[in-house]
């Protein structure tokens, strides 16, 4: 069957015009309607005049719509104007031999059909790879027509478009051999009008001046139409057509990002982001696969992470796209779905995650509390990919935790202070933590308790955002003047009441809290390190307990793992007044002794060589 295929492709001759035979293989999927037309235009233009009777009978059983071969032959007919059977052909399709590049006038008919003619004279013009002017003037006539004068005009527009698109992609899918490309040539094409209504806009409205502001306006028709489609359809929505569709519009207006100056991009960029937020698998999950890969993209994720976007809002974009993705996996963990589809998500999130750990650690270092707080806890290989995050200056530079006899306060790098992006400051202040904060620094163990009735409230979940926020500003406070820890300055008393007073389950996200510090060599790193240390050696069993938990379930992980941790954890494994190895909790489980021997016979190894 698959050579008879390739042999009627190939067919070059009049044989291949016989109608009735024609209609039968393209009623049995042997033959593809556009390539029959392909094959039709070649004949009409070479003025084979056995080409007429097959495409006049052919029209009358099988074509609806206009074709390339209409051109060809009204090319034909202008050369020829005495053509019979070229005249009967046109009278019969109702089309003028002299119709001009651009919008053709829609046929008598309903809304509905009028819409559907429109975008399909739009998909001949992509086809036939018209010049530009015509692409131009169709986008003039659409916008003169007012097809897209009202919000409700448009999106049954963009509706119609989108329905086209996927009965298309449907009907592609179903032949014997589609093409790569074939189910797409519709959507691509809806991608591409929306680029050209962009930059060829109406002159006369004035409050269509900005192409951001049309762009913004037809992202989130584009939306609307998405999410009817979706309550509508469920688990027959077509994510593909619409993942096509934003990637297409993704590469289409890059293509064009020289129209735009860079407050425009900017602008563009951001409705991107935008609709990307609203599409998030909290309210889409049938298209949470197809979303993580958008914001993957290389045209939309390198522009969101450009060392602009700490002042432009990107990055903080960006934060939000993160923080639904997490917020997203979050749930659906905790809820215990264990199902095929949530276990294929996490490998796509931790290749995200690893992307942005070796290409942006930037954007990783100065965001790490919030990352980690939105992070659900027990994934402790994205907390590792946060915390474990250097620049490649920072990596080259720093010593092998592993080395024997490291010692980090004789480093020159801990006194440099870490970059932070996050408003800590502002955050806490929203949070009404402020006024609690300043008196629980001057010991009032009232404000310590109730800083942590704010961050556990009773029948709500713990509030790790929070806790990671207010970690990092005693992280900034203790070590404004120096690196050194001391027991006795405020922000130490104050974490040590903190761990003292809340209970297991708040003292264990204190703890990850604490820990989420210990990461490339720096200030913070410094001061967290030897405050755990301390808190560890001075801590009940449990704390103990609670702290070297945490630490073992970080490292169990695959790498890469934090700087700070290793050395932590090297710290108080060898060090032989803190009798890790006594501890009944590392006993009683022995692939956590194995473990903490792996750590200590490699920085033996290490050592000897």
């Amino acid at each position: 069957m698959r050579y008879i295929t390739s042999q009627l492709a190939m067919q070059e001759d009049d044989r291949i015009f016989n109608a009735p035979v024609t209609v039968v293989m393209v009623s049995e999927r042997l033959m593809d309607v556009d390539q029959i037309d392909m094959l039709t235009a070649k004949a009409l233009r070479q003025k084979r005049v056995a080409a007429l009777p097959f495409l006049s009978k052919f029209v009358s059983e099988v074509i609806l719509g206009n074709s390339a071969s209409y051109e060809a032959l009204s090319d034909w007919l202008a050369e020829e104007p005495d053509l019979r059977a070229g005249r009967e052909i046109m009278s019969k399709l109702q089309l003028p031999t002299d119709q001009p590049n651009g919008l053709p006038s829609p046929p008598l008919s309903e809304k509905q059909d009028q819409l559907e003619y429109i975008f399909e004279e739009w998909i001949h013009l992509q086809r036939k790879r018209s010049p530009q002017r015509a692409t131009i003037a169709f986008a003039q006539q659409l916008h003169a027509q007012h097809v897209l004068d009202t919000e409700e005009e448009a999106i049954k527009f963009f509706r119609c478009c989108v329905e086209l698109a996927t009965n298309a992609h449907e009907r592609a899918l179903s032949l014997p051999f589609p093409t790569s490309d074939g189910p797409y040539l519709q959507v691509d094409a809806l991608a591409q009008l929306i680029a050209v209504l962009v930059v060829h806009q109406s002159s006369d409205d004035s409050e269509r001046a900005s192409p951001t502001r049309l762009f913004a306006s037809i992202m989130r028709l584009i939306f609307m139409v998405f999410a009817s489609e979706y309550a509508k359809l469920q688990e027959r929505f077509p994510a593909r057509v619409y993942f096509r569709l934003f990637s297409s519009l993704l590469c289409s207006m890059h293509d064009i990002r020289h129209r735009f100056s860079d407050s425009e991009r900017a602008e563009i960029l951001s409705s991107f982001a935008m609709t990307f937020e609203a599409l998030q698998p909290k309210h889409f999950e049938g298209f949470a696969f197809s979303w993580l890969t958008l914001v993957s993209r290389r045209l939309f994720l390198p522009m969101m992470l450009q060392p602009s976007g700490r002042r432009s809002g990107t990055w903080d974009a960006f934060l939000r796209i993160l923080g639904a993705l997490f917020r997203f996996f979050g749930l659906a963990a905790n809820k215990g779905e264990s199902n095929g589809s949530l276990r294929m998500l996490y490998p796509g999130i931790c290749r995200l995650m690893l992307m942005l750990h070796r290409d942006y650690p930037e954007f990783l270092i100065e965001n790490h509390a919030v990352l980690n707080a939105m992070i659900p806890e027990r994934v402790s290989q994205l907390h590792n990919l946060v915390n474990g995050a250097a620049t490649q200056v920072v990596m080259s530079e720093q010593p092998d935790p592993f080395e024997r006899g490291l010692k980090i306060n004789r480093l020159d790098q801990v006194r440099q202070l870490p970059a932070v992006h996050t408003d800590h400051v502002k955050i806490l202040q929203d949070a009404g933590f402020s006024t609690h904060l300043e008196k629980a620094l001057e010991g009032s163990d009232v404000d310590v308790r109730a800083i942590l009735a704010s961050v556990d409230k009773p029948n709500k979940p713990i509030d790790t955002h929070a806790l990671n926020i207010l970690v990092l500003h005693l992280a900034v406070l203790a070590t404004k003047a120096s690196s050194v820890f001391s027991a006795a300055s405020p922000p130490a008393r104050l974490l040590d009441r903190l761990l003292t007073l809340s209970r297991p389950e708040l003292r264990f996200h204190l703890i990850c809290a604490l820990t989420n510090q210990l990461r490339y060599v720096n200030s913070h790193t410094q001061y967290f390190s030897t405050a755990m240390v301390h808190f560890f050696s001075a801590g009940s069993e449990d704390l103990r307990q609670a702290m070297l938990g945490v630490f073992v379930n970080r490292l169990s992980m695959a790498r890469p793992h934090p700087w700070g941790l290793l050395v932590t954890m090297l710290e108080i494994i060898k060090n032989p007044s803190y009798d890790v190895w006594g501890m009944p909790w590392v006993k009683a489980h022995g692939q956590v002794e194995n473990m903490l021997m792996t750590l200590v016979q490699h920085q033996e190894r290490v050592g000897s060589a």
